[in-house]
């Protein structure tokens, strides 16, 4: 009898978590050299997140949302506010209860561990396979699926078109020997013919008749490269490209 999928999905799941937690500096007792535990953190994270962090939430409802023990989580806000990353405010309903607000500091402060945290995982993915990165990023997606927090949007995350760098084609023709193996069962010899194709589109390459652009999404190049010609009737041509199947950060070249 097989076994059900959360039983193979387990290890593997740990595996992983043991590995980001090494690539994200989850393990140091200095987060990301802020002078922050992970827990500290953590409640500046949930605190600049609610759904109206101008309003900020109980140390009771932020005990909750990090699945912590209640003394434990105020001795944690204790520290931020007496560093003064977290101001405690009368709440309009109740006086009795204070809600947790960041301050001007903690805003910069979480922005700053934000950026680092993010600088930081994107190296440890660029390390790996673009479509190991693509594969787990679909995967991701499915498995959170509407609860994945979604970035503000950035000049970073705007699609730029530019012209071919040294070993961009090189990145292409092996692309499409990855893609078309992996998904279409394409033999090896398949990539032969796209050397070609590039070899003879670029032998006779000519611009501004001939064209070739390559596709960046913050820093990373796109598997969406279009070649094209103009032929005698000046009606585009196209002479390669491959289409992504996948949400463009999924095809990321590495």
């Amino acid at each position: 009898m097989p076994r059900p999928a959360s039983a193979a999905a387990t290890p593997l799941m740990r595996a992983f978590s043991r590995e980001l937690a090494r690539a994200g500096g989850l393990l140091s007792p200095d987060y990301l050299a802020s002078g922050l535990t992970l827990g500290e953190a953590r409640c500046l994270y949930e605190l600049g997140h609610t759904d109206d962090p101008g309003h900020g939430l109980e140390v009771s409802a932020l005990a909750e949302r990090l699945d912590l023990d209640l003394g434990y989580t105020s001795r944690v806000v204790s520290r931020l506010v007496d560093r003064k990353l977290v101001v405690k405010r009368v709440e309009r309903r109740d006086a009795r209860a204070r809600s947790l607000v960041l301050t001007a500091a903690g805003r910069r402060q979480l922005a700053a561990l934000d950026r680092l945290a993010n600088r930081r995982l994107a190296g440890w993915l660029a390390t790996k396979p673009a479509p190991a990165v693509g594969r787990l990023l679909g995967g991701l997606r499915a498995f959170v699926g509407e609860a994945a927090p979604q970035a503000p949007a950035s000049a970073d995350e705007r699609v730029v078109m530019r012209d071919p760098r040294p070993g961009s084609i090189g990145h292409v023709i092996a692309r499409h020997g990855e893609m078309y193996a992996r998904d279409f069962g394409y033999p090896a010899v398949f990539e032969h013919y796209v050397v070609r194709a590039f070899g003879e589109f670029l032998a006779t390459f000519s611009p501004p008749r001939d064209r070739i652009w390559i596709a960046e999404l913050g820093g990373l190049t796109l598997i969406v490269p279009v070649a094209l010609t103009l032929v005698a009737m000046r009606v585009p041509a196209v002479a390669a490209s491959v289409v992504a199947r996948q949400p463009p950060a999924a095809t990321a070249l590495a």
